[in-house]
C-alpha cells in the first residue's frame, strides 16, 4: 500500500511537471485521475473543465485547480 501512494504521488508530480507555468491540460489532469482510480467520460472531462476553467484557456491553471479544490472542501464540510 505505501509503494502504491508512493507511485500515485510520484506520477502527480510527473504530470504537475509536463504542463506548462499557464497550466495542464484536461488529457494531463484526466490521466491523473485514472492513476487515482477515478475514470471521466469524455462529456464528464469536458464538463469538469468547463466548470472550473475560469478563463476558457481550455487548461486548469494552480488558481483553478484551488478553487476545486476549496470547492470540493466545501461540499464535504456540508455533508457532515
Amino acid at each position: 500500500m505505501r509503494h502504491e501512494r508512493a507511485e500515485q504521488k510520484r506520477r502527480a508530480k510527473e504530470g504537475a511537471t509536463s504542463g506548462t507555468a499557464a497550466g495542464l491540460d484536461m488529457n494531463v489532469l484526466v490521466a491523473e485521475f485514472k492513476t487515482l482510480g477515478v475514470g471521466l467520460s469524455p462529456q464528464e472531462s469536458d464538463a469538469f473543465l468547463e466548470s472550473f476553467d475560469a478563463n476558457g484557456d481550455g487548461r486548469m491553471s494552480i488558481s483553478e485547480f484551488t478553487q476545486v479544490i476549496a470547492a470540493a472542501k466545501r461540499k464535504e464540510t456540508k455533508t457532515k
